[in-house]
């Protein structure tokens, strides 16, 4: 009898254990869907936070990411867009490193010490380059020639020896007291969230800004910029403005580098030392005809076919713009060229000539002088008069000859008081 106790004890709590066991198994199964549940809400929630990122909200994340950032090293490569905006640019492969340095004088680089190098690839040849700025000094080197150490270096010194491809080659936004800011002088500033596309195995929000400038013939400018920025940290992973395409990878950020890291100098380099007056006096001659030059003559037609002859234009005094239309400063130029020609429009003794040339599209010049409605004389595809008479390396070129054809004026690129001076010259020239 004691053994039948015993047996029906043993049963009972046999039965007993696996019922606790059934009842602990059910209560984890239900954690665990309760848990699963969360972790999908939380998905969900994440996900819908960020389908439902305006592009505000995105370059406002990125705007906070960028003014996290100390110091950054990174890689671009560079290359033209296809089209015709794109052709003639080279392709550039850079690794730049900056630290941003509130004692530092901006001159082009924010206030933040920068060094880079690369190789330029042109037409198949391979140039390698370096520049650097610690706050004293501005250091270049390009292809075989010397390094140059610039002291007290400004703006136009960075600008005129660097170009416009490797003055641009950094990305802005990392030492921008204002990171994306909208540029002065503008007269409207939109972004849109064009999509989400991938670049570097990441997912990246496709961001456009867009700039409106009122320009002095009171027509409308709009320069666009598309920035890929990614999901993962709201870092920007490329970037266009419509004539180049960056991808940028990042390789460190917010190290503790000394200023003695921005500096090309070492035991093993040969330096030429200047001041900044003596490289912008360099800078204001190359690759220009000298003033008190009588240029060659030559012959062309214009966009309706009429011909010229730069003898018979002798009696005039004349500007003549070299572009092209795959060149940025020369199109942000053009409007002040135009203002010329209507200020002067009644003044037989004045000419406004513009040369296009480096097009690989022959019809381009002409297609973008009609869609801006541009008027003044057009001679397309003067590459002969461009490189052969005027030597011209740089775009744009402009040269102001005064009434015996002898040039008064010549210089490269494009200021906002551009108008202004041009105006100037021809006016002295014409009390002469």
């Amino acid at each position: 009898m004691k053994g039948i106790k015993n047996l029906a004890f043993i049963i009972v709590s046999i039965i007993s254990l696996a019922s606790c066991r059934q009842e602990k198994m059910q209560t984890t199964k239900q954690e665990t869907n309760l848990k699963a549940t969360q972790e999908t809400t939380e998905k969900a929630e994440v996900t819908k936070e960020i389908s439902e990122l305006t592009a505000e909200d995105v370059l406002t994340k990125s705007i906070e990411k960028c003014k996290s950032i100390s110091s950054i090293e990174y890689t671009i490569n560079q290359k033209g867009v296809s089209g015709k905006y794109g052709y003639g640019q080279p392709k550039i492969k850079a690794t730049i490193i900056q630290k941003k340095e509130a004692s530092a004088i901006d001159i082009g680089f924010d206030k933040a010490f920068i060094k880079a190098s690369g190789v330029i690839t042109d037409n198949q040849k391979k140039t390698p380059f370096s520049f650097s700025y610690d706050g004293d000094n501005f250091m270049y080197n390009k292809g075989n020639t010397r390094q140059k150490s610039v002291s007290d270096p400004t703006r136009k010194v960075t600008m005129g020896k660097l170009q416009q491809y490797l003055f641009m080659i950094r990305i802005f936004p990392f030492v921008e007291d204002e990171p994306y800011k909208m540029p002065a002088k503008s007269n409207e500033y939109d972004i849109k969230l064009l999509d989400k596309e991938e670049k570097q195995g990441l997912s990246c929000y496709k961001i456009e800004t867009s700039v409106t400038f009122k320009a002095p013939n009171g027509k409308d400018l709009i320069t666009k910029n598309i920035w890929w920025i990614s999901e993962l940290d709201y870092l920007p992973r490329a970037y266009s403005d419509g004539f180049v395409y960056k991808d940028i990878v990042y390789k460190k950020m917010n190290e503790a580098i000394p200023k003695s890291f921005f500096s090309l100098e070492n035991k093993n380099t040969s330096i030429d030392y200047l001041t900044s007056n003596q490289v912008e006096s360099e800078l204001a001659k190359a690759y220009l005809l000298p003033e008190g030059t009588i240029p060659s003559r030559w012959y062309s037609n214009d966009q309706f076919g009429k011909e010229y002859d730069s003898d018979k234009l002798k009696g005039k005094v004349i500007l003549i713009d070299f572009w092209g239309s795959w060149c940025t400063p020369c199109i942000l130029a053009m409007p002040d060229i135009q203002k010329l020609q209507d200020h002067y429009k009644n003044n037989p003794n004045v000419a406004i000539i513009g040369i296009s040339a480096g097009e690989r599209d022959k019809e381009a010049s002409l297609k973008l002088f009609n869609k801006k409605r541009y008027n003044y004389v057009l001679i397309p595809n003067g590459d002969s008069i461009a490189k052969s008479i005027y030597k011209v390396k740089d775009y744009p070129s402009l040269y102001i000859l005064d009434r015996q054809g002898k040039i008064v004026s010549a210089e490269k690129g494009f200021t906002p008081d551009s108008f202004e001076r041009w105006r100037e010259i021809i006016d002295e020239q014409l009390k002469m």
